[in-house]
């Protein structure tokens, strides 16, 4: 049979036909085919379906066997090799090929169902951790900090008054006396991010706020990015999320709308007025959109029901206990709250308090399930840097964007051509003004803001003097202090911030020079050319 071999691989190269041999040969066993076969159709036929119902021959082999054999047979009898009677193998593997594929897809398919929970499921949980006092009180904190995220820096321990401090390490539950101030600063959603601010625009009721950030939190979804914190990032996230709820067959509307109402339904069942709950928005039965209305007034009974108060209860927790007992530190029950963010850091200390009184209370048990984990949205990372390294990066990252946004605006401002025209090339010495149109450097533009070219007053002293009414009796000259007043507005900026990112080395000088009102050496390093900034704009 070897001899047999050879002709049929003659055409291909030594390395080749060593290589077809010896994986036809693992194909076609000699002693299975008798001692000196002959592969005619009919042969290579019986011996392909004996070998594909023994499940040791797949689609790939027989197609690999018979494209052989269709070679060989034309070279040796000078005829078409017939494969119509090795149609029999060829469709038999064929359908066994198929059947496999269905009984994967089927398991697959199974799988998925048994991962997929529905929203009930997410809600029934949610509704457990909700009235979990201690999942609760994290809740209302988190919701409570964002609300202060009015701007894009970090949030600092120092915005918190002592009365809060007091209440936060009090009897009560931590931050229920801070539920009015987060009210007044309203949230607003915008294409699908809740963010918690002061602008008054558009409100969501903070119970709905609650209710989010509870299914946020339950899926692990980090709410913090750079410099910019906001409660509820979902487009951060949006294409990882998308990929994650559609496994799970939940919608990120959904999941917006679920919260709404299991929010309002909340309300309801703990005998909130319907005025109160009616500020969640109606649901629909026709129809996915959500009608929202503004808050007519603080629904502070809301935010005590959904929390588990009666109307009129005080919730009070005896402190006995300074730290949870070891057995609780050695399971590590709430290391995620260390782990989650900054802010959980500094108050972990009250929270484990009291978290040896809740012990006893039950894990659900889609929590425990491993199915359940192994799809669990786990996005956060270990925090491996301390606070002020942190906070130095975001501000850094911060610095960065608003470097880009400006060198944004100072190319719009140079390509504005009714800008560019208004600007006139003759200047008029009245009253020592004077601004030099040919400036296109940092230098020169640094030395005309703060000290001034030709021994003229610079921009700065002349914005301090005569304010705007030195750009108003100058058209041609405001025109050109409007062309550039993005680059004085950053330039005062370097002056207000602690870190600069990455600035160059020069310009660092130079501003830390103005910064402590030093003039007179910068206009010396300047003239004598020991500082060069030769960044141009």
């Amino acid at each position: 049979m070897d001899d047999e071999l050879e002709q049929m691989f003659m055409h291909n190269k030594p390395s080749s036909r060593k290589r077809k041999i010896q994986k036809l040969k693992s194909c076609l066993v000699p002693g299975e085919l008798g001692e000196n076969p002959t592969l005619t159709p009919r042969v290579i036929n019986a011996y392909l379906k004996k070998k594909i119902l023994e499940n040791d021959f797949n689609l790939n082999s027989v197609k690999f066997t018979l494209s052989v054999l269709r070679d060989y047979w034309f070279r040796k009898t000078g005829q078409r090799f017939h494969q119509y009677e090795c149609n029999d193998a060829f469709n038999l593997a064929k359908n066994r090929q198929a059947e496999l594929e269905l009984k994967k897809k089927e398991s697959d398919t199974q799988v998925n169902k048994k991962l997929a929970y529905s929203l009930e499921d997410i809600l029934k949980l949610s509704e457990h951790l909700i009235r979990h006092p201690f999942h609760r009180s994290c809740l209302l904190l988190r919701c409570f900090t964002s609300s202060r995220m009015s701007t894009l820096q970090p949030l600092t321990f120092a915005d918190f008054t002592f009365q809060e401090i007091e209440e936060l390490n009090g009897t009560k539950i931590p931050c229920i006396g801070l539920v009015s101030e987060f009210i007044e600063s309203n949230a607003y959603e915008r294409k699908g991010v809740v963010y918690f601010t002061r602008n008054k625009d558009y409100r969501i009721c903070p119970v709905t706020a609650l209710a989010i950030e509870l299914i946020r939190r339950f899926f692990e979804i980090a709410p913090v990015r750079g410099a910019r914190i906001v409660s509820i990032n979902y487009n951060t996230h949006k294409d990882f999320l998308n990929r994650k709820h559609n496994e799970l067959e939940i919608g990120i509307g959904n999941i917006l709308h679920a919260a709404r109402r299991f929010a309002a339904n909340t309300m309801t069942s703990y005998g909130v007025p319907i005025d109160e709950s009616r500020t969640q928005g109606l649901w629909k039965a026709n129809s996915d959109v959500f009608s929202s209305h503004d808050i007519t007034k603080p629904p502070t009974k809301a935010i005590k029901a959904l929390a588990g108060f009666k109307l009129d209860e005080v919730y009070k927790i005896e402190r006995d206990t300074l730290e949870p007992s070891m057995e609780l530190k050695r399971r590590h029950c709430f290391k995620w709250l260390k782990d989650n963010d900054l802010l959980f850091n500094f108050l972990a200390k009250s929270f484990l308090q009291d978290a040896v009184h809740f012990e006893s209370i039950q894990t659900p048990e889609m929590k425990d399930d491993p199915d359940f984990k192994s799809f669990s949205l786990a996005l956060l990372e270990q925090r491996s840097t301390d606070l002020e390294t942190e906070r130095r990066e975001a501000v850094e990252v911060f610095i960065e964007r608003e470097v880009e946004r400006r060198l944004e605006d100072m190319i719009h401002r140079r390509r504005s051509k009714k800008v560019r025209d208004s600007i006139n090339r003759t200047y008029n010495p009245n009253l020592g003004i004077y601004m030099d149109r040919s400036l296109s450097n940092v230098e020169s533009i640094i030395r005309e803001y703060y000290i001034g070219v030709q021994d003229h007053q610079s921009i700065r002293n002349l914005n301090e003097t005569f304010g705007t009414s030195w750009k108003k009796t100058n058209n041609r000259e405001a025109a050109l202090y409007s062309y550039r007043k993005p680059i004085y507005d950053f330039l005062e900026e370097l002056l207000t911030k602690k870190h600069r990112g990455k600035i160059g080395s020069a310009l660092n000088e130079a501003i830390e020079l103005v910064r402590g009102e030093n003039i007179s050496s910068f206009r010396d390093k300047l003239l004598s050319g020991e500082m060069k900034i030769t960044a141009n704009f």
